[in-house]
C-alpha cells in the first residue's frame, strides 16, 4: 500500500509537458466533471481527502488537488492536470473564499450533500407505449433543429418575398437550402402528430386523434407545400414566394417558445422584449421594401411615384435615387439595409429621415402604423426594461445588506468554519434567481404527482423503521 501511494504521489508531482497541458485543456476526453459526481467515486472522497490531509478540519490547497484526484482516479489512461483540479475547484470550493486556491471538507460534504438531494431525470426510450416520447434525447435534439429551421423561415422568407432576390424556385442558392428543410417540415408534422403529450392531470395522451386535436393550426398551415403547388400549377416566381408566407407559422407552433415567454428571469423577459423589437423592424422593412418596389404596378404611369421607384416622365416631381441602395446592380443587402434604416429611423424619431419621405397614400399609412407602434409598443418595451433593471438593481442592494447582516451574524458569534460555510450556502440557495417558493410548486401539483414526491422522499426514513420493515 505505501509504495501504490509513493507511486501515486510521484506521478502527481511529475512536471507536464506542454503538449499534455494544450491536451488537456483543450480534450473534452481528458475533463472529469461529469466524473465528479459517479456513485462510486463519492464514496471515495472523504477517505482520499483524510489520507491527504491528515484531518478533514484541515483545508485542501490547490496544489494538492491533482494529488487527491490522482489517487481516486487510478485507473484513467492519463495524468491528471492542473486543469482538472481547477475543475473540481469550480464544482466543490466556497464561492465566498477569498483565495479561491483551497477547498474544504465542508465544502465538498455541502455539494455532496446537494446532489444527493436533487433528483436526476432519468433517460428515457424514444417510445412511450405507441406514441413517441417528448423526453427522449433524440426527441429533444429533433425539436432543436426544428427551432432552427422556424427561425430561418421567419428571416428568410418575406426577405424572398419582398425582395424578390432570385428569379425562380429552382435556383441552386435557395433550392439547396428551401427543399430539405421543406421535407423536414413535413416530418416534423408527422412526428408531432405522433408525439406523446401530458394533459392537466398528468397522464400520456397517446391516441393519435386526440394528439391531432391538440396540435396548433399554425403547424398544420406550415407543413402545406403551398409554394410548391403553385410553382407547379405555373405561378410565377413572386406568387410562389408569397405562398411561402404560411411556413413562418412553424414558429407560433413551436412550444418552446411559447415556454420562454412563461419565463420571469430578467435576462428572458429583456431577451424577448429585443427579440420583439427585431422581428417588428425586420418585418416592416420586408413590407416597406415591397411596397415601394410593387407600387408602380396598381397604379396608372401618371400617378407611378413611390419612395423607391418613379417614372421617368416624373422625376422632376420627387427627390433624386442616387445614393446607396437605389441602384438596380446593387444587391439584395444593400436594398435591405436602406429599408432597414428608414423603418428604424421611422420608428424612433419621425417619417421623413434624409430624402426619403412617403411618396403616395399607401406609403402614407404605412408610415403612420409605425409611428403608432412607436408611441405604443416600443414605449412600452423602453418602460418595461427601465423597470426591470431598476428592480433588479433594487433586489441587488437588498441581496447585499442580507449579506452583510449574514457575515456580522457570523463575526459576532465566533461560529465555527463548518457551521460558517453552512450558514453562507443556506444563504446562497435561498437567495437563487431560479428558486422559487416550494409551498407553490407543491400547490399546483395534482394529488398523484404529490403522492409519487412523498414516497420519493421518505421512502428510505419510512424503510428504516421496524414496523414497517419489508413493506413496498
Amino acid at each position: 500500500g505505501g509504495e501504490e501511494e509513493g507511486l501515486v504521489k510521484a506521478d502527481a508531482a511529475q512536471k507536464h509537458t506542454w503538449f499534455e497541458r494544450f491536451v488537456a485543456r483543450f480534450s473534452p476526453s481528458r475533463s472529469l466533471k461529469k466524473r465528479f459526481f459517479e456513485p462510486h467515486v463519492i464514496d471515495q472522497y472523504e477517505p482520499a481527502y483524510l489520507q491527504i490531509t491528515g484531518d478533514l478540519k484541515v483545508p485542501l490547497p490547490l496544489d494538492k488537488v491533482v494529488e487527491l484526484l490522482s489517487s481516486i482516479f487510478d485507473d484513467l489512461p492519463f495524468r491528471i492536470s492542473k486543469h482538472n483540479a481547477r475543475e473540481f475547484m469550480a464544482a466543490f470550493a466556497n464561492p465566498d473564499h477569498k483565495s479561491g486556491e483551497h477547498v474544504t471538507w465542508a465544502d465538498i460534504r455541502s455539494v455532496l450533500k446537494k446532489r444527493r438531494m436533487t433528483v436526476q431525470e432519468p433517460e428515457h426510450g424514444i417510445l412511450l407505449n405507441n406514441a413517441l416520447d417528448p423526453r427522449s434525447r433524440m426527441l429533444r435534439t429533433w425539436n432543436s433543429l426544428v427551432s432552427f429551421i422556424a427561425l430561418y423561415y421567419l428571416t428568410t422568407v418575406p426577405v424572398r418575398a419582398a425582395f424578390l432576390p432570385w428569379d425562380s424556385m429552382l435556383h441552386i442558392m435557395p433550392l439547396s437550402t428551401d427543399l430539405p428543410l421543406d421535407l423536414l417540415t413535413t416530418i416534423n408534422f408527422f412526428v408531432a402528430l405522433n408525439t406523446a403529450y401530458r394533459n392537466r392531470r398528468s397522464a400520456w395522451i397517446t391516441s393519435r386523434v386526440r394528439i391531432a386535436k391538440k396540435l396548433p393550426l399554425s403547424l398544420w398551415v406550415s407543413a402545406l407545400p403551398l409554394d410548391w403547388l403553385a410553382w407547379l400549377a405555373g405561378a410565377d416566381n413572386e406568387v410562389a414566394c408569397f405562398c411561402r408566407l404560411p411556413r413562418m407559422g412553424l414558429i407560433l407552433a413551436k412550444r418552446s417558445f411559447a415556454a420562454a415567454s412563461r419565463d420571469k428571469g430578467v435576462r428572458s423577459q429583456i431577451e424577448r422584449m429585443l427579440n420583439m423589437v427585431a422581428v417588428t423592424v425586420h418585418l416592416s422593412s420586408c413590407v416597406w421594401y415591397f411596397l415601394g418596389r410593387s407600387y408602380h404596378k396598381w397604379v396608372t404611369p401618371d400617378f407611378a411615384v413611390s419612395w423607391y421607384k418613379v417614372d421617368p416622365s416624373l422625376a422632376h416631381l420627387t427627390y433624386e435615387r442616387t445614393s446607396f441602395g437605389w441602384n438596380a446592380k446593387d444587391n439584395v443587402w444593400s436594398h435591405y439595409l436602406l429599408s432597414v434604416h428608414w423603418v428604424a429611423a421611422t420608428l424612433t424619431v419621425n417619417g421623413m429621415i434624409g430624402p426619403v419621405v412617403p411618396q403616395n397614400g399607401v406609403e402614407l399609412v404605412f408610415c403612420i402604423l409605425l409611428m403608432v407602434l412607436n408611441m405604443t409598443l416600443f414605449r412600452w418595451i423602453i418602460g418595461e426594461i427601465s423597470s426591470i433593471i431598476m428592480n433588479a438593481d433594487m433586489h441587488m442592494v437588498k441581496r447585499r445588506e442580507e449579506y452583510s447582516q449574514y457575515r456580522s451574524f457570523i463575526e459576532l458569534n465566533h461560529l465555527p468554519e463548518d457551521l460558517c460555510d453552512e450558514i453562507m450556502a443556506h444563504f446562497h440557495a435561498s437567495h437563487r434567481d431560479s428558486m422559487v417558493a416550494q409551498e407553490k410548486i407543491l400547490a399546483g401539483l395534482c394529488a398523484s404527482l404529490q403522492v409519487d414526491r412523498a414516497r420519493f422522499l421518505y421512502r428510505e426514513i419510512v424503510g428504516n423503521i421496524n414496523v414497517f420493515g419489508g413493506c413496498s
